[in-house]
């Protein structure tokens, strides 16, 4: 109850200027007033405004507010007005404040709390954990908890963002599964259905007998429970992991032997090849391309579960190993904005028409044996 008063108190006049929508220079000293609740003093020069930090020759960094204590830089904040809209740029400007000075935390204050951890050896820096302003919220409390002067501990909060990033990475492997099961649960239901017709009915039926039965089969995948909402690394937003009944028709026969495609006229291609030829040609055409905007272009619906391109640092988040990704060097391709990525290798008869599609509406040619 002490830590839910704390917090009640900490985000309750931030909700009141978030309904006010008052402008940042407000909101700025509000936030500054919200942290002296915290046990932060402004006469012993804990909460910074707005310092001028230099950084070599002539240079300075300005971060709206630095929190320090004894002298030593503890974690810098940055302050955005309470109806304003977090942005890529506004991230990895906090970012800089951070490496700048080799602090490992920074806090975002704006429509809502979202806190940044610099991991090592990570090539940006990941958030673990947005709260929005509203009373009583449990991760709100973490928060006074974490960031209150009197709790405060650097490795503490390490080892609490530590936790979050596995808990995340979690998350997105039970994602993962559920995604997997909608986007291949046809291939899975008739495979398991089959095997029970040749094992319980034996000599029974043929193959073409079993193709006869399964055909016009439909099942419903309904999620037994939905996944709990976990903010995600790098201020994506947060994705609606609930999944609304999934119908699967078993009534399609799969080709006798794997389609290959052409492009642009080369010679014929597995189609996890030609999904990498394509991509690698695309930006080639789009050399000014940003990892974001391939990513509109190459949505990740387009193959199902695991995405056409991803990031390495995203693979290293989710932990992947083995053969889902072109990710041998000589396969690793690169956007304007310097992020290394990887195209995905899992592509079958469900999703690499939708692909093939896409490919000719890109402006390629594309022929199938």
């Amino acid at each position: 109850m002490i830590m839910t008063e704390k917090w009640n108190q900490f985000v309750y006049d931030l909700c009141d200027a978030q309904q006010r929508d008052v402008d940042e220079d407000e909101y700025h000293r509000l936030i500054e007033t919200q942290f002296q609740l915290l046990g932060w003093a402004k006469y012993r020069g804990e909460i910074c405004h707005k310092p001028n930090i230099p950084i070599g020759n002539n240079k300075f960094i300005q971060p709206d507010i630095l929190i320090k204590r004894d002298g030593e830089e503890l974690f810098v904040i940055e302050v955005k007005r309470p109806v304003h809209s977090i942005s890529k740029r506004e991230i990895q400007q906090l970012e800089s404040y951070m490496r700048q000075r080799k602090i490992k935390f920074g806090v975002y204050i704006g429509e809502h709390i979202e806190l940044f951890y610099d991991k090592p050896e990570s090539t940006e820096a990941v958030s673990v954990l947005r709260i929005p302003l509203e009373l009583n919220n449990k991760f709100g409390e973490q928060f006074v908890e974490l960031f209150g002067k009197d709790y405060y501990s650097s490795d503490s909060l390490t080892k609490f963002c530590e936790k979050r990033i596995s808990e995340m990475q979690q998350e997105l492997k039970k994602i993962e599964a559920q995604e997997y099961l909608v986007a291949n649960g046809k291939a899975i239901v008739a495979d398991k259905l089959k095997q029970y017709l040749r094992n319980d009915y034996k000599d029974s039926f043929s193959e073409e007998d079993i193709e006869d039965i399964l055909f016009g089969l439909t099942f419903s995948v309904l999620p037994k429970t939905v996944l709990k909402d976990v903010p995600q690394p790098l201020a994506s937003p947060i994705r609606d992991k609930s999944l609304s009944a999934i119908s699967i028709n078993v009534n399609k026969k799969p080709a006798s032997k794997p389609a290959k495609y052409s492009l642009n006229g080369s010679p014929f291609l597995a189609a996890n090849r030609f999904v990498f030829e394509v991509v690698k040609a695309y930006v080639g055409q789009h050399p000014g391309m940003t990892f974001s905007e391939l990513e509109r272009i190459f949505n990740p619906q387009l193959q199902g579960s695991s995405g056409v391109i991803r990031s390495l640092e995203y693979l290293k988040l989710k932990n992947y190993k083995g053969s889902r990704f072109f990710d041998d060097a000589s396969f690793i391709l690169r956007s304007s904005d310097g992020v290394e990525f990887a195209v995905c290798t899992q592509w079958s008869y469900h999703n690499t028409p939708n692909f093939v599609a896409h490919a000719k509406k890109l402006g390629f040619s594309v022929e199938t044996t």
